[in-house]
């Protein structure tokens, strides 16, 4: 026998010895949730309960949703993801004590960051005490008094939209409202963030605009870095694996070391995040007391900011649009409602304006309900916690997963929750739901901070388009949407366009 046939022979003997070993360790590893007493759906070999995700063939919010749904009798359920041991939470009372109540037990996200990744290094991912003091200092950003001095900011550029839609209506073209938005929230956050123009709609190809959408360019490494980081963080910490391109890193770096410098030089201030970060940074150098942040970690912040505020913002207004024009009912009135409020206020549309727009309130929670931009959430056992009223420990280390898409789609919690109905969060209707039955901003003190910044920036962009345009569907359109599986966020496979016509006269 030749030697490259014997070489073969001992590749072939040793995958399969190896395969051999790491099945027979998910089996032992499978059992894991059964020895505690603790009901799992059966799991298969490699992925675990997540095989349709890794696969590309459902998304992960979706097949959550649907474990959920066969399992809800269950306050708790034992998954794997891959090899990793995670517990559905699927009681909301539970779900309360998790993030609120007993919040020690569970104050970190838990996903994976590695060190040679600096951009990852924000908000979200930080952990303990630092966590502690950035959000601590992070908060007073999102005031009602500093949401009102960015209002005209935002106004601006919702002034912009407003002006590209009229152009795109005068063409008799069919509006891609997702594109759109995600320009408009480009453009705001450049500014509140950066203090910025980013003109995103004049140069659509502007540098900003360009590394906003890399941001979420979906490809197979992609997806892979980002599975890796919830299924596996220990992979991405200890290869050093970057979640984040250097291309995008690069640039942010370059961005705010170049903003910073002539802010410094020339003497010049801004009221934005960033000179929110700055003086933080001087402040904390002349005292010398806690943790003091570097460069990039504020351009880690300032790179969160644009990242979650521009997605989630333009997702959650885009998903409005869409069910605006399937219910033309639920159009109608809340435009009844802007023309109100606005006459009110002698035609212009102030900060105090849009907060007294009850039902514009309504149709985005109703929005944030049926599509949450993050349709899970995560949370990492920092010490062992006795479930109460069980006989369950769950162990220090133990992932936590809170299936969000699939309670805010739960028929027992929501009537009809395939139904676009947003009087669902009538002041009335609200003070029977239960606290936790819808959470699309998370709760407890790892609630997105930037929720009110959010709320603003759809609340406007929405305003300023009904104001003036109805919306309907296209005649080739889709009463059903699907959404891309290998997205870590709730994203449609497909376009959103909508027919726009100038509104009828009152």
């Amino acid at each position: 026998m030749s030697l490259s046939a014997n070489i073969f022979i001992d590749l072939v003997i040793f995958a399969t010895f190896a395969f051999t070993i790491l099945y027979l360790y998910a089996q032992y590893r499978y059992g894991y949730w059964k020895r505690k007493g603790v009901f799992s759906p059966k799991a298969s070999f490699p992925g675990g309960h997540i095989g349709k995700v890794i696969t590309g063939k459902e998304h992960i919010g979706v097949l959550l949703g649907s474990i959920y749904q066969e399992t809800k009798q269950h306050p708790f359920v034992g998954l794997y993801m891959l090899f990793s041991k995670t517990l559905m939470i699927n009681d909301l009372d539970l779900i309360k004590a998790i993030l609120v109540k007993d919040f020690q037990h569970f104050p970190d996200h838990g996903l994976g960051v590695s060190e040679s990744d600096p951009l990852s290094n924000h908000l979200i991912n930080m952990e303990g005490e630092v966590w502690k003091a950035i959000r601590m200092k992070l908060t007073p950003t999102f005031t009602s008094n500093k949401m009102k001095y960015m209002f005209n900011t935002i106004l601006k550029c919702s002034d912009v939209l407003e002006d590209y839609i009229e152009e795109q209506v005068k063409h008799g073209n069919d509006v891609d409202f997702r594109e759109n938005l995600a320009r408009y929230g480009t453009d705001v956050i450049g500014s509140c963030a950066f203090g910025i123009e980013t003109n995103s709609f004049k140069y659509p190809d502007a540098e900003f605009r360009k590394m906003g959408k890399k941001c979420f360019e979906i490809d197979f490494f992609k997806s892979f870095r980002d599975m890796m980081s919830i299924y596996a963080p220990w992979i991405i910490k200890n290869f050093k694996i970057r979640l984040i391109n250097k291309d995008i890193e690069d640039f942010f770096v370059k961005t705010i070391t170049e903003t910073v410098k002539y802010r410094e030089e020339n003497n010049i201030t801004r009221n934005d995040f960033l000179q929110l970060l700055i003086d933080m940074k001087k402040k904390d150098e002349l005292s010398g007391n806690g943790h003091c942040m570097s460069l990039v970690e504020i351009t880690a912040q300032v790179f969160l900011f644009f990242v979650a505020g521009f997605e989630t913002s333009s997702a959650t207004s885009s998903y409005a649009m869409y069910e605006l024009a399937k219910n033309k009912h639920v159009q109608d009135k809340l435009r009844e409602e802007i023309d109100r409020v606005t006459e009110k206020h002698n035609g212009k549309i102030t900060y105090e304006c849009i907060l007294e727009m009850e039902y514009l309130t309504q149709v985005i929670e109703e929005s944030l309900r049926m599509y949450p931009p993050v349709p899970f959430l995560f949370r990492l056992c920092a010490k062992d916690y006795k479930i109460p009223d069980s006989n369950v420990t769950i162990e220090k280390g133990t992932q936590i997963l809170l299936p969000t898409f699939g309670i805010h789609r739960d028929p027992d919690i929501h009537e009809d929750p395939e139904e676009f109905r947003p009087e669902r969060f009538s002041p009335e209707n609200k003070a029977s739901m239960h606290q936790f039955a819808s959470i699309p901003f998370g709760e407890g003190p790892r609630i997105c901070i930037g929720n009110r910044f959010g709320m603003m920036q759809s609340r406007l962009g929405i305003v300023k388009t009904l104001s003036k345009f109805e919306v309907s569907l296209p005649k080739v359109s889709t009463e059903t949407l699907k959404f891309e599986p290998k997205s870590f966020f709730l994203t449609p496979t497909q376009n959103d366009f909508l027919k726009v016509t100038r509104r009828r006269p009152k």
